[in-house]
Protein backbone atom coordinates (compact mmCIF):
# COMPACT_ATOMS: atom_id res chain seq x y z
CA UNK A 1 0.00 0.00 0.00
CA UNK A 2 1.26 3.52 -0.82
CA UNK A 3 2.15 5.83 2.10
CA UNK A 4 -0.21 8.93 2.42
CA UNK A 5 2.02 11.92 1.65
CA UNK A 6 1.37 14.45 4.34
CA UNK A 7 1.76 18.35 4.15
CA UNK A 8 2.71 20.12 7.36
CA UNK A 9 2.66 23.74 8.12
CA UNK A 10 4.24 24.54 11.10
CA UNK A 11 3.56 22.25 13.46
CA UNK A 12 -0.01 21.72 11.99
CA UNK A 13 -1.06 18.52 9.83
CA UNK A 14 -3.10 19.24 6.96
CA UNK A 15 -5.75 16.58 6.41
CA UNK A 16 -7.85 17.96 3.77
CA UNK A 17 -8.67 21.18 1.51
CA UNK A 18 -11.89 23.19 2.56
CA UNK A 19 -12.19 26.12 -0.40
CA UNK A 20 -9.92 28.36 -2.39
CA UNK A 21 -10.38 31.56 -2.00
CA UNK A 22 -8.70 33.85 -5.06
CA UNK A 23 -7.37 37.49 -4.61
CA UNK A 24 -5.65 40.25 -6.22
CA UNK A 25 -1.69 38.97 -6.20
CA UNK A 26 -2.56 35.66 -4.06
CA UNK A 27 -4.16 32.41 -3.51
CA UNK A 28 -5.40 31.50 -0.11
CA UNK A 29 -6.61 28.15 0.71
CA UNK A 30 -8.47 26.96 3.68
CA UNK A 31 -7.24 23.85 5.29
CA UNK A 32 -8.50 21.39 8.10
CA UNK A 33 -5.80 20.51 9.88
CA UNK A 34 -4.71 19.07 13.15
CA UNK A 35 -1.72 19.78 15.72
CA UNK A 36 -0.36 16.10 16.39
CA UNK A 37 0.62 17.19 19.98
CA UNK A 38 -2.61 17.95 21.12
CA UNK A 39 -4.65 16.09 18.61
CA UNK A 40 -6.50 19.28 18.12
CA UNK A 41 -8.45 19.82 14.90
CA UNK A 42 -8.00 23.40 13.64
CA UNK A 43 -8.16 25.38 10.61
CA UNK A 44 -5.21 26.21 8.10
CA UNK A 45 -5.41 29.76 6.08
CA UNK A 46 -2.43 28.92 3.77
CA UNK A 47 -1.62 31.86 1.52
CA UNK A 48 0.59 31.36 -1.80
CA UNK A 49 1.49 34.97 -3.80
CA UNK A 50 1.41 34.82 -7.33
CA UNK A 51 4.44 36.36 -9.53
CA UNK A 52 2.48 39.75 -10.13
CA UNK A 53 1.63 40.03 -6.36
CA UNK A 54 3.69 43.47 -5.17
CA UNK A 55 6.14 43.23 -2.51
CA UNK A 56 3.91 45.53 -0.43
CA UNK A 57 1.01 43.55 -0.26
CA UNK A 58 3.28 40.48 0.16
CA UNK A 59 4.40 42.58 3.71
CA UNK A 60 0.85 43.74 4.60
CA UNK A 61 -0.26 39.95 4.61
CA UNK A 62 2.36 38.69 6.59
CA UNK A 63 1.51 41.45 8.71
CA UNK A 64 -2.19 40.88 9.39
CA UNK A 65 -1.28 36.57 9.86
CA UNK A 66 1.21 38.23 12.45
CA UNK A 67 -1.30 40.86 13.84
CA UNK A 68 -4.12 38.57 14.23
CA UNK A 69 -1.89 36.16 16.25
CA UNK A 70 -0.91 38.65 18.50
CA UNK A 71 -4.60 39.91 18.98
CA UNK A 72 -5.27 36.67 20.37
CA UNK A 73 -2.94 36.58 22.88
CA UNK A 74 -5.31 39.89 24.54
CA UNK A 75 -8.72 38.39 23.75
CA UNK A 76 -10.14 35.12 24.98
CA UNK A 77 -13.82 34.63 24.44
CA UNK A 78 -16.30 32.15 23.24
CA UNK A 79 -17.45 34.77 20.68
CA UNK A 80 -14.28 35.02 18.99
CA UNK A 81 -12.40 32.78 17.20
CA UNK A 82 -9.26 31.69 18.26
CA UNK A 83 -5.61 31.71 16.54
CA UNK A 84 -3.74 29.66 17.71
CA UNK A 85 -0.28 30.34 15.69
CA UNK A 86 1.18 32.35 12.55
CA UNK A 87 4.17 31.38 9.94
CA UNK A 88 5.64 30.77 6.89
CA UNK A 89 6.05 27.43 4.80
CA UNK A 90 7.88 27.04 1.60
CA UNK A 91 7.88 30.72 0.84
CA UNK A 92 3.95 30.93 1.55
CA UNK A 93 2.17 32.66 4.97
CA UNK A 94 -0.03 30.44 7.03
CA UNK A 95 -2.73 31.46 9.75
CA UNK A 96 -3.75 28.77 12.38
CA UNK A 97 -6.79 28.87 13.64
CA UNK A 98 -9.37 27.08 15.48
CA UNK A 99 -11.53 24.44 14.23
CA UNK A 100 -15.34 25.21 13.53
CA UNK A 101 -18.30 24.29 11.15
CA UNK A 102 -20.42 26.73 10.04
CA UNK A 103 -20.83 29.90 7.60
CA UNK A 104 -20.00 33.01 7.49
CA UNK A 105 -22.79 36.07 7.91
CA UNK A 106 -22.00 37.25 4.34
CA UNK A 107 -24.39 34.67 3.21
CA UNK A 108 -27.37 36.09 4.68
CA UNK A 109 -26.80 39.90 3.63
CA UNK A 110 -28.26 39.23 -0.07
CA UNK A 111 -31.72 38.61 -1.40
CA UNK A 112 -32.61 34.85 -1.11
CA UNK A 113 -31.17 34.12 2.08
CA UNK A 114 -33.88 36.31 4.47
CA UNK A 115 -33.21 35.39 8.42
CA UNK A 116 -36.05 36.27 10.48
CA UNK A 117 -36.37 39.51 12.31
CA UNK A 118 -35.65 37.54 16.23
CA UNK A 119 -33.21 35.65 14.37
CA UNK A 120 -31.71 39.46 13.05
CA UNK A 121 -31.68 40.55 16.58
CA UNK A 122 -30.35 37.74 18.32
CA UNK A 123 -27.35 37.85 16.00
CA UNK A 124 -26.61 41.64 16.49
CA UNK A 125 -27.29 41.82 19.99
CA UNK A 126 -24.32 38.54 20.55
CA UNK A 127 -22.13 40.66 18.16
CA UNK A 128 -22.90 43.57 19.82
CA UNK A 129 -22.07 41.70 23.52
CA UNK A 130 -18.60 40.00 22.13
CA UNK A 131 -17.44 43.84 21.04
CA UNK A 132 -18.11 44.97 24.40
CA UNK A 133 -15.60 42.67 25.38
CA UNK A 134 -13.24 43.55 22.75
CA UNK A 135 -13.51 47.46 23.68
CA UNK A 136 -13.11 46.28 27.32
CA UNK A 137 -9.59 45.05 26.32
CA UNK A 138 -8.24 48.58 24.33
CA UNK A 139 -8.73 46.61 20.97
CA UNK A 140 -10.68 47.99 17.99
CA UNK A 141 -11.65 45.29 15.24
CA UNK A 142 -11.11 48.27 12.59
CA UNK A 143 -12.71 45.75 9.82
CA UNK A 144 -16.05 44.86 10.80
CA UNK A 145 -18.40 43.28 8.25
CA UNK A 146 -20.14 39.85 7.41
CA UNK A 147 -17.20 38.29 6.20
CA UNK A 148 -15.63 37.97 9.17
CA UNK A 149 -18.58 36.97 11.39
CA UNK A 150 -19.09 33.12 11.64
CA UNK A 151 -22.74 31.66 12.35
CA UNK A 152 -21.96 28.22 13.74
CA UNK A 153 -24.13 25.21 13.39
CA UNK A 154 -25.44 25.54 16.57
CA UNK A 155 -26.25 29.02 15.81
CA UNK A 156 -23.34 30.37 18.11
CA UNK A 157 -21.65 33.85 16.61
CA UNK A 158 -17.92 34.07 16.47
CA UNK A 159 -16.35 37.21 15.13
CA UNK A 160 -13.04 37.09 13.06
CA UNK A 161 -10.90 39.35 11.02
CA UNK A 162 -8.40 40.74 13.48
CA UNK A 163 -5.28 41.54 11.78
CA UNK A 164 -6.10 45.04 10.84
CA UNK A 165 -7.42 45.73 14.69
CA UNK A 166 -6.01 48.43 17.12
CA UNK A 167 -4.77 48.56 20.19
CA UNK A 168 -4.48 51.23 22.92
CA UNK A 169 -0.74 49.95 23.49
CA UNK A 170 -0.11 50.62 19.69
CA UNK A 171 2.50 53.50 19.47
CA UNK A 172 0.17 56.47 17.46
CA UNK A 173 0.72 56.20 13.83
CA UNK A 174 2.26 58.53 11.96
CA UNK A 175 0.38 58.71 9.05
CA UNK A 176 -3.49 58.48 8.75
CA UNK A 177 -3.90 55.80 6.43
CA UNK A 178 -7.27 54.23 4.62
CA UNK A 179 -7.66 50.71 6.47
CA UNK A 180 -10.99 48.56 6.53
CA UNK A 181 -13.56 47.48 3.91
CA UNK A 182 -14.94 51.01 2.46
CA UNK A 183 -18.92 50.00 2.85
CA UNK A 184 -18.57 49.24 6.40
CA UNK A 185 -16.28 51.89 7.74
CA UNK A 186 -17.44 55.06 10.04
CA UNK A 187 -17.36 58.68 8.74
CA UNK A 188 -14.77 59.56 10.65
CA UNK A 189 -12.82 56.28 9.21
CA UNK A 190 -13.49 57.12 5.36
CA UNK A 191 -11.91 60.86 6.59
CA UNK A 192 -8.82 59.42 7.63
CA UNK A 193 -9.58 60.89 11.59
CA UNK A 194 -8.66 59.05 14.98
CA UNK A 195 -10.95 56.29 15.68
CA UNK A 196 -12.24 54.49 18.69
CA UNK A 197 -14.38 51.72 19.52
CA UNK A 198 -17.75 53.92 18.14
CA UNK A 199 -16.40 53.55 14.85
CA UNK A 200 -17.00 49.46 14.94
CA UNK A 201 -20.42 50.20 16.55
CA UNK A 202 -21.25 52.25 13.06
CA UNK A 203 -19.76 49.15 11.55
CA UNK A 204 -21.89 46.87 13.09
CA UNK A 205 -25.12 49.28 12.29
CA UNK A 206 -23.46 48.90 8.99
CA UNK A 207 -24.15 44.92 8.78
CA UNK A 208 -28.01 45.37 11.04
CA UNK A 209 -28.82 47.45 8.18
CA UNK A 210 -27.76 45.28 5.47
CA UNK A 211 -29.58 42.06 7.42
CA UNK A 212 -32.69 43.47 7.83
CA UNK A 213 -32.72 45.04 4.11
CA UNK A 214 -30.43 42.77 1.75
CA UNK A 215 -28.88 46.60 1.12
CA UNK A 216 -25.87 48.46 1.86
CA UNK A 217 -26.75 51.99 3.37
CA UNK A 218 -23.92 53.85 1.60
CA UNK A 219 -23.49 53.02 -2.18
CA UNK A 220 -20.86 54.73 -4.68
CA UNK A 221 -19.99 54.38 -8.40
CA UNK A 222 -16.61 54.53 -7.23
CA UNK A 223 -14.62 55.02 -3.78
CA UNK A 224 -14.55 58.67 -3.61
CA UNK A 225 -17.86 58.96 -4.06
CA UNK A 226 -18.74 56.09 -1.74
CA UNK A 227 -16.47 57.97 1.04
CA UNK A 228 -18.59 60.87 0.37
CA UNK A 229 -21.98 59.27 1.31
CA UNK A 230 -20.45 57.50 4.31
CA UNK A 231 -18.89 61.04 5.20
CA UNK A 232 -22.03 63.41 4.59
CA UNK A 233 -25.11 61.53 3.14
CA UNK A 234 -27.92 60.19 6.01
CA UNK A 235 -28.54 56.38 5.50
CA UNK A 236 -32.03 55.88 3.89
CA UNK A 237 -34.77 54.46 6.23
CA UNK A 238 -34.73 51.00 6.95
CA UNK A 239 -38.78 50.89 7.23
CA UNK A 240 -39.14 52.86 4.10
CA UNK A 241 -37.08 49.60 2.23
CA UNK A 242 -39.41 47.40 4.36
CA UNK A 243 -42.45 48.44 6.34
CA UNK A 244 -42.78 45.19 8.56
CA UNK A 245 -39.47 46.11 10.31
CA UNK A 246 -40.56 47.46 13.78
CA UNK A 247 -40.61 51.35 14.47
CA UNK A 248 -37.83 50.41 17.48
CA UNK A 249 -35.70 48.47 15.52
CA UNK A 250 -35.07 51.85 12.96
CA UNK A 251 -34.32 53.76 16.16
CA UNK A 252 -31.65 51.58 17.13
CA UNK A 253 -30.27 51.43 13.49
CA UNK A 254 -30.61 55.22 13.22
CA UNK A 255 -28.56 55.68 16.39
CA UNK A 256 -25.87 53.31 15.53
CA UNK A 257 -25.23 54.66 12.02
CA UNK A 258 -25.45 58.13 13.26
CA UNK A 259 -22.80 60.68 11.65
CA UNK A 260 -21.48 62.52 14.86
CA UNK A 261 -19.50 59.85 17.33
CA UNK A 262 -21.05 61.37 20.28
CA UNK A 263 -25.10 61.23 19.20
CA UNK A 264 -23.82 57.36 18.11
CA UNK A 265 -23.84 54.70 20.65
CA UNK A 266 -21.06 55.17 22.92
CA UNK A 267 -20.65 51.65 23.84
CA UNK A 268 -21.49 47.87 22.64
CA UNK A 269 -23.13 46.90 25.10
CA UNK A 270 -26.07 49.43 25.27
CA UNK A 271 -26.72 48.19 21.47
CA UNK A 272 -27.34 44.84 23.11
CA UNK A 273 -29.55 46.00 26.35
CA UNK A 274 -31.94 48.53 23.72
CA UNK A 275 -32.83 45.20 21.73
CA UNK A 276 -33.59 42.74 24.26
CA UNK A 277 -34.93 45.33 26.49
CA UNK A 278 -37.27 47.97 23.93
CA UNK A 279 -40.65 47.08 23.07
CA UNK A 280 -39.71 46.05 18.96
CA UNK A 281 -41.87 43.30 18.21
Amino acid sequence: MARRIVAWFGNYEVISPIRTEPAQGSISTLYKGRDPQSNRLSTLRVTRFLDDCVEHRVQAIRDRYVREAEIAKILSHPGILSVLDAGEEDDRVYLAMEYVEGESLERHCHKGSLLPLTKVLDIVAEMAGILAYVHSNGVIHRNLKPANVMILQDGTVKITGFGLALCNTDPKPRKRILVGTPNYMSPEQAMGLEIDARSDIFSLGVIFFQLLTRELPFQGKDLKSLLHQIAQKRHPSVRELDPRIPPGVERIVDKALAKNPSKRYQRASEVAEDIRLADIL
